[in-house]
């Protein structure tokens, strides 16, 4: 074999592509998506908990809605893209590209703990030191052991970033809390008003948003019957 030329992309690189297109505010509901995923996934049927704190010191997430099995942990969650998108079950997640792009965006030391009831894994990303190994794109597991779960605790995850980047920092506002706290409440309404999961938002519990039905005499029901490929539809609206 010849000379070869080196077509491989530097992390700096890897980390602007990554996260140049995702907003602040996205990334957020990235990592609130897949809380309620893994609450899903899980078949969970009892109320558990989503919450998240913030401010120019840095970002909390945690959720008691199941945890990351050790196997997925070290192989799929920090990858971009799902090896097997059939394999997953139903989720609500948009992004498909596990947590890299939304926590390199927000700081540069991230911290990810989890314990599914079989395993407790840790995992410490100091992004600068990352960086300043351009040739190793592994990250070694911190922590790892049996479940530390005891006491009736649930399985959970908690992701803390620090270091914040100065796009997180700008984006922490007031008037992005009064947003934050808006789209939520839209988004999620199904799962908080049928008592499935309890989101705060800085110590704050988040209600549901309302949908209202109009009545009366003007508003009179609608039905349309088609057919459509072998199909009978059917559809009442009142």
């Amino acid at each position: 074999m010849g000379e070869t030329v080196s077509l491989r992309p530097t992390k700096e690189l890897f980390i602007d592509v990554l996260t140049r297109d995702i907003s602040v505010h996205d990334c957020i509901l990235d990592l609130l998506d897949n809380a309620v995923d893994s609450y899903t996934k899980n078949g969970i049927a009892e109320r558990r908990e989503i919450r998240l704190d913030y401010g120019q010191d840095g970002l909390r997430l945690v959720d008691n809605c199941g945890g990351i099995p050790k196997v997925r942990f070290m192989s799929e969650v920090f990858r971009l893209g799902s090896s097997d998108p059939t394999s997953s079950g139903p989720t609500i997640g948009v992004y498909g590209i596990g947590l890299k792009r939304s926590v390199f965006k927000l700081g540069r030391l991230i911290v990810v703990e989890t314990d599914d009831g079989r395993d407790y894994c840790r995992l410490k990303i100091d992004v600068d030191q990352w960086l300043s190994e351009p040739d190793n794109w592994e990250v070694p597991l911190t922590e790892s052991s049996p479940s530390r779960l005891g006491g009736g605790g649930l399985p959970y995850t908690s992701i803390e970033v620090s270091k914040l980047t100065r796009a997180a920092k700008e984006t922490f506002t007031p008037e992005f809390e009064r947003r934050l706290k808006e789209t939520v409440k839209i988004y999620y309404s199904l799962f908080i008003q049928d008592g499935q999961i309890g989101f705060f938002l800085n110590d704050e519990e988040q209600t549901g948003f309302e949908l209202t039905v109009k009545a009366g005499a003007d508003y009179m029901p609608v039905r349309v019957a088609d057919k459509y490929d072998g199909a009978e539809i059917d559809i009442i609206s009142s």
